[in-house]
């Protein structure tokens, strides 16, 4: 038979263990808390928009991939919009752009693209609430791919 002491550490160690995987603070004896490392960066955190997500790959025939997502909270909507964007004169420029509206939008596209640039592809949500009030219009970019 387990005695108090054992059983109090047997369920200490059962709890710490997935809380702290989990990333909840634990209580230190004396009542404080400790929080556990916070990964570095910031992440950002949305009314409407629940996944915002870019990727490019550019094959050894200039053909480029883009694909992204941008998929809401459920009572919300978006205008998706990705942007096949190349770096000219210091700026962003946007070569050829697709859409989409609804809950869920995912995008797959494909653009032959001129040797001797930096691109990148840009997903941008327009979050609609169910009373059709833009909520927030975020972006996200792929990291830039050179050609």
């Amino acid at each position: 038979m387990l005695t108090a002491a054992a059983l109090a550490l047997c369920l200490t160690i059962a709890l710490a263990a997935p809380a702290a995987a989990a990333g909840i603070g634990l209580t230190e004896p004396g009542g404080s808390i400790t929080m556990p490392e916070q990964p570095p960066g910031i992440t950002p955190s949305y009314i409407g928009t629940d996944h915002l997500a870019a990727q490019l790959e550019i094959s050894g025939t200039g053909y480029a991939t883009c694909m992204g997502d941008a998929d809401m909270y459920v009572g919300f909507t978006a205008r998706a919009t990705m942007e096949l964007q190349r770096l000219s004169g210091g700026s962003w420029t946007t070569i050829r752009s697709w859409t989409s509206t609804g809950f869920m939008n995912s995008f797959y596209e494909g653009y032959y693209v001129l040797r001797g640039y930096d691109y990148r592809v840009k997903v941008t949500a327009q979050a609609y609430n169910s009373e059709g009030l833009l909520v927030e219009s975020p972006s996200i970019c792929s990291p830039v791919v050179s050609y």
